[in-house]
């Protein structure tokens, strides 16, 4: 039985790269695949409808379904013609991925015109050509998923590509409004930002390109089978972004252990060179691994952690993370030795290259993870590892806990969110008393000040994070999931869009079999069974 059996796909840019492996991996699934491709080079020119054949032919020879399509989705006859294609052909359309892309580099005050058009054409309106019909006929059905893509270059900015970056940015906003719109519907869309080697990554510089020379377009398939599938029912309007350190949770990182035996008992582990992965009970402890520099952000840990915490995100199995530290410390923050090793060897590079987008898409990705986060400080937590706790959802202390604002004792300026996240905590004054002198606090102020929501014994913080974990593991993923993304939402929404943004949330939790069971294990004087769907 396959994971997408009775499923009818779409996939554009389905003959190459990405897409093609994406429509091998749907159809390995049991879907039967309309294979999109206009057959174009990378800047465009020269169409063909040889790529999707190929790949047709491919997937029946492994005894699958498929047809080809060799429209172009830059038209809206072209992407209705795919959907067209999928319903009179195929008898449905369940699965839309949006792969197609095309680049014509140059810098912004060299750009012409046609440059930019035709990039965006593909890119982003591509998009728009296949789902707005997908959408007509997945709203009358109540049911489908869409899966776009979207890139680094959207997210971060790429100097030579202001088409493709301002074309993938959009993309993002396009995924969010769909899932927005759909959600009462059952329809999905989430979106992708992958790293892998194909045609138009092999353009990159070379000190761009990064893990993309080792991470084949399959690695990247599975995530999307996963999407598309039953399985993915809770999750939408989300962002799955795939490191150019570590694919994320697309492919797997250096570990040790988690085996399919390690699942079925329960519990499941994997060690990065900075960070041991746990996962046990519906819960991943994340626990940071540098003890002999407290836990300092420096070697691989940045990366280490985007990666688990994306891997966790990403896993059906997992419904709160809680990060810890390991040894004395939570997090000692910037690694202020290998900073001065750097600065005395002169080998330092800007800030902006060398850690901002590590420490932006970490948080952000904690931020836009559907499970609540635990911090369990158990030390120090000082300058950037403060505010790493502070990016969790909660919070609970250990008594030899410690917290500061430490930048100003270095003559650096507060990262990690800290001028976000602190003021929302304990108000704008003392956050400012607090960054302007760098003074310590002790865990018991913490509590006092709302930093933190409990202070326990060092021996009880684990078994306090996990059991609270636990507690909430047991409810009603949709509607913890939904909970969250409302909370932080409205902080920024005046009354009357927090509440709408409350209705639309209620809606989608309705339907879900975990509220029929929440209501009818009150009616039965029960405890509630919640399954996530």
């Amino acid at each position: 039985m396959g994971l997408l059996d009775g499923k009818v796909a779409v996939v554009t840019g389905g003959g190459t790269g990405i897409g093609r492996a994406v429509s091998l991996g749907l159809a390995a699934a049991g879907a039967r695949v309309v294979v999109n491709d206009y057959g174009v080079s990378v800047d465009g020119s020269q169409p063909s409808s040889e790529p999707a054949n190929q790949v047709v032919s491919e997937i029946i020879s492994k005894g699958g379904k498929a047809l080809a399509s060799p429209e172009s989705v830059a038209t809206m006859a072209g992407g209705r013609g795919v959907v067209e294609m999928a319903l009179r052909e195929l008898g449905g359309l369940d699965i839309v991925v949006c792969c197609a892309g095309i680049l014509r580099e140059r810098m912004i005050f060299n750009m012409t015109e046609e440059e930019w058009d035709a990039v965006v054409a593909v890119h982003l309106k591509g998009h728009f050509t296949v789902m707005r019909p997908a959408t007509a006929h997945m709203r009358e059905k109540k049911a489908g998923s869409i899966v776009t893509f979207t890139s680094t270059a959207g997210l971060e900015g790429s100097p030579g590509q202001p088409n493709y970056s301002a074309a993938k940015e959009g993309i993002v906003g396009l995924m969010r409004s769909t899932a927005l719109a759909m959600a009462k519907y059952g329809v999905r869309c989430n979106a992708i930002s992958p790293t892998a080697d194909t045609r138009m990554t092999q353009r990159l510089p070379s000190e761009r390109r990064g893990m993309a020379t080792a991470t084949p377009p399959e690695a990247i398939a599975p995530v999307v089978t996963f999407l598309a599938s039953d399985r993915a029912a809770h999750i939408t309007a989300r962002g799955v972004v795939g490191s150019n350190a570590r694919p994320g949770p697309v492919a797997a990182p250096r570990r040790h252990g988690d085996s399919l035996a390690a699942r079925r008992q329960g519990a499941a582990r994997m060690t990065y060179e900075c960070l041991i992965y746990e996962v046990k009970d519906r819960v991943a402890t994340l626990t940071l691994n540098r003890p002999e520099r407290l836990n300092a952000l420096g070697g691989t840990l940045r990366d280490d952690l985007f990666d688990a915490v994306t891997r966790a995100s990403a896993d059906p199995e997992v419904r709160v993370m809680v990060i810890t530290g390991a040894g004395k410390g939570f997090c000692a923050g910037g690694d202020v030795k290998a900073m001065s090793e750097a600065k005395a060897g002169a080998r330092e590079r800007p800030l902006i290259e060398k850690i901002a987008p590590g420490r932006d898409r970490t948080l952000l990705a904690m931020r836009e993870a559907p499970q609540p986060i635990i911090a369990a400080v158990n030390g120090a937590a000082a300058g950037a590892g403060m505010n790493l706790a502070l990016g969790c959802d909660l919070r609970i202390a250990s008594t030899e806990a410690r917290f500061a604002q430490a930048f100003v004792k270095r003559g650096l300026h507060p990262d990690w969110g800290g001028t976000y996240f602190l003021p929302r905590v304990v108000g704008m004054a003392k956050a400012c008393e607090m960054i302007f002198t760098g003074d310590l606090i002790d865990a018991a102020e913490a509590l006092r000040l709302g930093l933190v929501s409990q202070v326990v014994p060092p021996e009880e913080l684990l078994p306090t994070a996990h059991e609270l974990a636990r507690r909430i593991a047991a409810g009603p993923p949709v509607a913890i999931r939904l909970a969250k993304q409302s909370l932080y939402a409205n902080a920024d929404l005046d009354l009357q869009g927090a509440l709408h943004m409350e209705t639309m949330a209620q809606n989608i939790c309705f339907e879900t079999e975990d509220a029929t069971e929440g209501i009818r294990a009150f009616v039965e004087k029960r405890a509630p069974v919640f399954r996530g769907r």
